[in-house]
């Protein structure tokens, strides 16, 4: 019976879903597609606490992709009027979450203003204003922030990569400053400004319900799992666990690796029996969460029953 939970259904069951566009990175530095891109998907991704399948932007207006509660659009600069609708068409099937990074549609081809603020806003439902110089885009959340970001670190700053990494034998910390040029915040009276950057103290982070869907703006390039975790807990979607730990997860397995020594507090989507798969045996029966302390590097992998 323990060797039948190997063969459950796979299916992951994610309730978030990533959008990438080929013609973007045509359109931005190398580092920007390294800062929006690769920085997200290797180091924060994983580590969430929920799965993400990953589409192309053009995937929106396919009948077959499925509905997602979170979407993220983390580096579509460049978008058609018809691409943009295709895109809110599909947000608004569901009341959807759009977390839009850094220049979302900013360049449309087809329009008078190929390059614009205006286009930004059209993307993302609310309004944006644009800086045409340089600046950082590191930020804090509001010491009185509620809603999205109730739970988040007000003392962190959010919108740098700073993710130990290894550098042949060594350990390194990743921290390279980012710039944005030009800057784009949004200037909404209707939106709710959650955080701001550290130097010139405008909106980094952005809320607005567009009527459809509801749209969250992020002005930095970098994303953070933090941040990450806070708008997908309130876009409804299930939290695996919300430690900085890389956890890999489907409706019947969890994949779980420390990165840290301590106390890992996992929660299931329903009552379920964990049986770790390698070490042959159960770590509790017809249980909500599991708690148990792992040291960094060591890896779990559950059959959920």
């Amino acid at each position: 019976a323990k060797d039948a939970l190997a063969l459950k259904n796979r299916k992951k069951g994610n309730e978030i879903a990533l959008i990438y566009d080929e013609e973007s990175i045509h359109a931005v530095s190398n580092q920007s597609t390294k800062e929006l891109v690769e920085y997200f998907r290797n180091y924060e991704l994983a580590r969430i606490g929920a799965g993400a399948d990953q589409y192309f932007h053009n995937d929106m207006e396919n009948p077959a992709m499925p509905d997602y509660k979170l979407y993220i659009f983390f580096n579509t600069l460049v978008l058609t009027e018809k691409e943009r609708s295709a895109i809110h068409a599909k947000l608004k099937k569901n009341n959807a979450v759009a977390l839009w990074v850094y220049a979302p549609g900013a360049i449309d081809p087809g329009s008078g203003s190929r390059f614009g603020a205006e286009n930004v806003s059209a993307c993302t439902g609310i309004h944006i204003k644009m800086l045409c110089e340089k600046h950082h885009t590191k930020y804090r959340v509001q010491n009185d922030s509620r809603g999205i970001f109730a739970a988040v670190d007000k003392r962190k700053i959010f919108g740098v990569n700073d993710r130990p990494y290894a550098s042949n034998i060594l350990v390194v910390v990743k921290d390279i400053v980012t710039f944005a040029a030009p800057l784009f915040y949004a200037e909404d009276a209707e939106a709710e400004n959650l955080a701001y950057f550290l130097t010139n103290r405008l909106p980094a982070v952005s809320y607005k319900d567009c009527g459809g869907f509801r749209s969250v703006f992020c002005g930095s390039k970098i994303l953070n799992a933090e941040i990450v975790r806070a708008i997908a807990r309130f876009a409804g979607c299930h939290i695996w666990l919300d430690s900085e730990d890389v956890c890999y997860a489907s409706d019947n397995y969890l994949c779980l690796h420390a990165s840290s020594d301590g106390e890992k507090q996992l929660f299931f989507k329903r009552k379920c029996s964990p049986y770790e798969l390698y070490e042959k045996k159960f770590y509790g029966e017809n249980i909500s969460s599991l708690n148990l302390y792992m040291r960094k590097g060591e890896t779990l992998t559950f059959a959920l029953k």
